[in-house]
């Protein structure tokens, strides 16, 4: 297991080279509990995707990034959508689909599969901007009981992330669409 999360932590840094300890840590929870938390309003969520799309411009180059850790998830650019290789409709439907897993993790196991993570990341001794702050902010969001978090905003300013996750399956029909 320890290769796997050092496989996609470097995978990552290839990929980012300016994510944050914030960034992958939530690189690891979509890559655990996928979408499930985004989509408790289906309606509103699909509207708030066809508006990101609509007001943005900038994206990642790469048209998906396979983030799968103990779960297999993707993260799909909504490039895809931009450049019409798949209709909003399309990649919302893949992206309902993805939903309905539920993670077998419990919060507390969930800490500890973390604390795991945090381990491979620091003996990598990756050249991550802010660490002691965002070590800080995870650890205090954690006693808080809030375990979803947003990219940084050095990462939202390099990156442009515009994606949706899907699973193993849905991402397997996504390439039939092309």
């Amino acid at each position: 297991m320890i290769d796997k999360i050092e496989q996609l932590v470097l995978s990552e840094f290839r990929l980012h080279p300016e994510a944050t300890l914030v960034d992958y840590y939530k690189l690891f929870f979509q890559g655990t509990f996928g979408p499930a938390h985004l989509l408790q309003n289906k309606e509103k969520a699909f509207e708030y995707l066809k508006t990101e799309i609509e007001r943005n411009t900038r994206f990642e180059t790469h048209y998906w990034q396979n983030i799968s850790y103990l779960s297999e998830f993707y993260r799909i650019n909504l490039k895809i959508v931009k450049d019409k290789k798949i209709s909003v409709e399309q990649l919302f439907s893949l992206f309902s689909e993805s939903g309905n897993f539920a993670s077998v993790l419990s919060v507390e196991d969930w800490k500890k599969e973390w604390a795991k993570i945090l381990t491979v990341i620091q003996k990598l001794n990756l050249p991550l901007q802010n660490f002691p702050e965002d070590l800080e902010f995870i650890r205090h969001s954690f006693q808080k009981n809030n375990f979803v978090f947003h990219h940084s905003e050095i990462y939202r300013r390099k990156y442009h992330p515009h994606y949706r996750i899907i699973g193993k399956d849905q991402f397997e029909k996504l390439i039939s669409l092309l």
